[in-house]
């Protein structure tokens, strides 16, 4: 069999977490959950949410004045984009990124400008909160 009868086909999900690795950004739920799991299977509604690391991240350095340590801190939550939602009007050549945190309009419109540019799509950004989301972190606590 010829390598030439072999067509590979990488789904637009999977080519957008590789662009979020490579920029040091990371996949999350719609709820803001960091997932490293993206399956093409798994996501049938066509969105992907972006998250940052908090770069004011702050250590905390004690514990009764005798152990240090460093509290993990939330990831900012940038928002979600929609590559494949009828309702959003999200497309394979318009997408939506529906942003969280007024304070992040420049840092967003950067990374849409740099998607935009690399998946050669047109990505509308709306701004859905003036205040920022973070990162949703299970504690592990729960009433039964």
């Amino acid at each position: 069999m010829s390598e030439a009868n072999v067509v590979f086909d990488e789904p637009i999900l999977l080519k957008i977490a590789d662009y979020l690795a490579l920029n040091c950004l990371m996949p999350a739920d719609n709820n803001g959950e960091l997932d490293w799991s993206l399956e093409v299977g798994a996501n049938p509604q066509g969105y992907v949410g972006i998250l940052q690391s908090n770069p004011n991240k702050k250590k905390i350095r004690h514990l009764f004045g005798l152990i240090s340590y460093e509290k993990r801190q939330r990831k900012r939550f940038l928002g979600m984009i929609w590559f494949s939602d009828e309702s959003r009007g999200a497309n394979d050549k318009n997408w939506i990124f529906e942003m969280y945190g007024r304070e992040h309009v420049d840092l967003v419109k950067k990374i849409a400008g740099e998607m935009s540019a690399k998946f050669d799509v047109k990505i509308t950004v709306k701004l859905m909160s003036h205040m920022p989301r973070y990162e949703y972190m299970d504690d592990g606590l729960h009433a039964v």
